[in-house]
């Protein structure tokens, strides 16, 4: 299906023009660099997207609980955006998408976040407002890069030194 589409350099996959599971082929879409996915109708991740290796930017809006340890594979990714009201944890494998700059995981059901996350030193913006996390891992002291955390509307009642200490660094923090 998507074979003729070799330089197709971003898609938008949408519920209402999309009907079934994300084809296999969509990995030989070599120019392929930014995917959106908005509403699905299954809520299980699509397995496939974590085999499209050039992928640099990852936008699902959709209900999906997890997310797989294989995303770990994409680490060309540059911006990850993910809300659906659904996700409760990231995997430990999250910690390899040092490419990242840009993470918005806002509106979803976190309580807490992999210690892996320090591992995302090219992080420049990390939004996570509106779950339910509680506190933040010291591990995310280690985002070198970052300037801007979003933490609005979370439960955020333990580990407060850290987001002391990320405004000592220069990051805004923004709760």
């Amino acid at each position: 299906m998507v074979l003729n589409l070799k330089d197709l350099e971003r898609l938008d996959i949408l519920d209402y023009f999309f009907n079934g599971e994300i084809p296999e082929d969509i990995i030989e879409l070599s120019m392929l660099e930014n995917l959106y996915i908005i509403r699905l109708p299954s809520d299980n991740f699509p397995e496939v997207i974590t085999l499209i290796h050039h992928l640099k930017k990852l936008y699902l809006y959709t209900i999906i609980s997890y997310i797989p340890e294989s995303i770990g594979n994409l680490k060309l990714l540059e911006e990850f955006a993910f809300s659906g009201e659904s996700l409760e944890r990231l995997p430990e494998s999250f910690g390899n998408l040092t490419s990242l700059v840009k993470l918005e995981l806002a509106s979803n059901r976190l309580t807490i976040l992999p210690e892996s996350i320090g591992n995302l030193t090219s992080l420049q913006n990390f939004q996570l407002s509106g779950n339910k996390l509680t506190s933040l891992p010291d591990s995310i002291l280690n985002l070198t890069s970052l300037k801007k955390i979003f933490l609005w509307e979370n439960q955020l009642n333990e580990g407060l030194e850290v987001i002391s200490t990320l405004r000592d660094k220069g990051v805004e923090v923004m709760i």
